[in-house]
């Protein structure tokens, strides 16, 4: 897992089987819970909030889960959090309030990523509108069960047989030139001088 902190420009990383990977993990709250729009009563919040990335790696190399965390600065214990799970496919996701928000500020700050804010750094990225508010996520089962919802590794292949075609006709078109040209006798003359 990855976490990094846009404001302070401060990162760290966590490794399953380090005991603050499951610290986070619970202190965060689950995945699929909440409200799919921003609540009203964090709306005011978020002029005061820094936003600190969790994203999640499956195998260390493709994210499946970013965290967004909102650590409200003007009210101490108030984290708001964005959970988007269906990556990359879409970042919709989920609104809720940390259950222990005092805890979870504590964790980031013992991780390194609450430091001041450099001024170089950016802001953030807020989840806008589109994230919240869109179709909810396809079901993993949906796509186990063979129905007929686009498959990540079959939906751009429709280019793989044409492809094959002409590269197999190209090929056969080099050699048949080259077999034309090696059945001539050879054109130059080795002159002793």
């Amino acid at each position: 897992m990855l976490v990094a902190s846009p404001e302070s420009q401060q990162t760290t990383s966590l490794y399953n089987s380090d005991k603050e990977y499951e610290t986070l993990l619970r202190l965060l709250g689950p995945e699929n819970k909440g409200a799919r729009e921003l609540p009203p009563e964090a709306t005011m919040d978020m002029s005061y909030a820094r936003q600190i990335n969790v994203t999640w790696m499956a195998h260390d190399m493709a994210p499946w889960r970013i965290d967004r965390v909102f650590p409200v600065d003007t009210k101490p214990g108030t984290v708001w959090i964005h959970t988007a799970r269906d990556l990359p496919e879409s970042t919709n996701g989920y609104w809720h309030r940390a259950e222990r928000g005092a805890e979870l500020t504590a964790l980031l700050k013992k991780l390194g990523v609450m430091g001041t804010r450099t001024g170089d750094g950016y802001a953030g990225v807020f989840p806008g509108p589109w994230q919240s508010e869109s179709a909810t996520p396809r079901p993993a089962v949906a796509r186990a069960s063979g129905s007929s919802a686009p498959d990540r590794l079959t939906d751009g292949m429709w280019w793989a047989a044409p492809g094959l075609v002409l590269g197999g006709a190209g090929g056969l078109l080099i050699r048949r030139v080259a077999a034309r040209q090696s059945a001539r006798p050879p054109r130059d003359e080795l002159v002793n001088l």
